[in-house]
């Protein structure tokens, strides 16, 4: 009879033990799933072309976009039509109202005597916009406000910007422009950064013709 008691106490015991024994491997393989890297989804919206958070700091230079993207300069021109200066960039794909998750800037320099006389900016952070600077005498507006002496448009893939130079007394009549782009992925670490520019070698040349 003791035999019986003490083997059924044992059996018991051997019972107890291995549930308690599985219930904590359930509990471990539970809470490393929620503490693994990659084991979340990843959020909505974000860009397929990030930068790895892991990423050397030359995989987070500037890189040339590919033919297609936002920031290939397909073409660009400075020309007059009437009182008006006009800044067009045609680029890869069309000019979108604004970007989720990214920045996209257009900045043509200015210069004249080889000297960067004026810097002309547009942006799609709050929509299309535009910005004229002098940095030697702090002159210019901007879209934003309502000082900009002239407007900005999209045409599917052409970014315009329309300038009255009479409104900046010292505009110059000729002058020579460089444009470059520049799109970047914002929320990532290190987001990935695409930049074209145009002319590809020197500068263009605007005449006033």
């Amino acid at each position: 009879m003791k035999r019986t008691v003490v083997l059924l106490a044992a059996i018991v015991v051997v019972a107890a033990v291995g549930l308690a024994l599985l219930l904590a491997n359930k509990d471990d393989t539970s809470t490393d799933k929620q503490s693994r890297p990659g084991a979340r989804e990843t959020t909505p919206g974000d860009i397929a072309t990030a930068t790895p958070p892991d990423a050397t700091p030359k995989d987070r230079e500037p890189k040339t976009p590919a033919p297609g993207d936002l920031a290939d300069i397909e073409s660009a021109a400075v020309r007059s039509e009437g009182n008006e200066i006009v800044f067009e960039a045609l680029m890869g794909s069309e000019v979108p109202v604004e970007l989720k998750n990214q920045s996209m800037s257009w900045r043509w320099e200015i210069r004249q005597e080889d000297t960067t006389a004026w810097i002309l900016s547009a942006s799609l952070d709050i929509g299309p916009n535009a910005t004229i600077f002098n940095p030697r005498t702090n002159e210019g507006g901007g879209t934003v406000d309502g000082s900009f002496p002239g407007e900005i448009e999209r045409n599917g893939n052409s970014l315009i910007v329309r300038m009255v130079p009479s409104k900046l007394p010292s505009f110059p009549d000729d002058f020579e422009w460089r444009l470059t782009t520049r799109l970047v992925g914002r929320e990532t670490d290190g987001g990935e950064v695409a930049e074209d520019s145009a002319p590809e070698n020197g500068f263009g040349r605007f005449t006033g013709d």
